[in-house]
């Protein structure tokens, strides 16, 4: 009899404690979802850079592209630059060998759009460029290129920009 009395409590302490809880479950389910959901995000978020990247890396090198070839018509006139307007867009153009700025828009490599921007410069009275006052640099402008294209997340820009003097101070 005695001995029928640990068998049997040794049999419902196995019983009870074989299998899972529902609190257990719950908590492992809620730690697995965690992981997969982290688990897309990285994978959905390394995705869409190595998507972009190629372009992006694009865009950039026609931005710089595009301060040298303003630096370019710079040394051919003076004038070339400094007759636009302020805050415009302007459009480069490369046709038979000959860079030259538009206002049309011109598809890069059918994807990139390239915008130039000018802005007149500015100097306070030790010479140094200013954003408020001061007066007008004739032999200085300010530009901004930025390149933009769409793409399967969206529109993407990228810009630099760049201070571009009269350093061989051609006559305006």
């Amino acid at each position: 009899m005695f001995l029928n009395k640990k068998i049997s409590r040794f049999d419902n302490r196995t019983k009870s404690s074989s299998g899972f809880s529902l609190v257990e479950v719950i908590v492992g389910l809620a730690i697995f979802s965690t992981m997969v959901a982290t688990l897309i995000g990285s994978y959905i978020l390394y995705f869409q850079v190595s998507v972009n990247s190629p372009n992006n890396l694009s865009a950039m090198l026609l931005a710089h592209e595009g301060v040298e070839v303003v630096r370019v018509l710079r040394d051919q006139s003076w004038e070339n630059i400094s007759m636009l307007e302020n805050n415009r867009e302007y459009y480069l153009n490369f046709q038979n060998g000959v860079w030259s700025i538009q206002e049309e828009p011109v598809l890069v490599g059918d994807i990139f759009t390239r915008v130039l921007f000018i802005e007149d410069v500015y100097r306070d009275v030790d010479d140094n460029i200013t954003l408020v006052g001061g007066s007008p640099d004739p032999d200085t402008l300010y530009l901004r290129v930025e390149v933009f294209w769409s793409g399967v997340f969206g529109d993407s820009t990228r810009d630099i920009s760049a201070y571009i003097t009269n350093i061989f101070k051609d006559e305006q």
